[in-house]
């Protein structure tokens, strides 16, 4: 599946092992159809890493880099789940991505 963004955020992070089954289903059930659904989210996908020092990272494909500042993705965010899970993250990296360089086509 191709995306004609040149915009990503990422978030990575471990988890407390004891909250790891909380940390699945929230993000399975309510933290990633919650944001996918925000204007301006092309996609939104988990991963789990094969190395290093953070197991879990989601990524979105935005339109804009702006959309993660939006009313609609704060709000999207938040929930008595995810302040609940929060304290347990652990190495925790958010990051908002422009591609560039070579093949960086796509809307600005």
């Amino acid at each position: 599946m191709s995306f004609r963004t040149r915009y990503l955020f990422s978030a990575a992070m471990d988890v407390d092992p004891s909250r790891e089954a909380l940390f699945h289903e929230v993000y399975d059930k309510e933290h990633i159809p919650a944001l996918a659904a925000v204007p301006g989210v092309l996609c939104a996908r988990r991963f789990r890493g094969t190395s290093g020092n953070r197991r879990y990272v989601a990524l979105y494909h935005l339109a804009t880099p702006e959309v993660v500042e939006s009313d609609e993705w704060k709000q999207a965010r938040q929930s008595d789940w995810t302040s609940r899970l929060q304290p347990h993250f652990r190495d925790h990296l958010r990051l908002v991505l422009r591609r560039y360089g070579r093949g960086a086509r796509g809307p600005a």
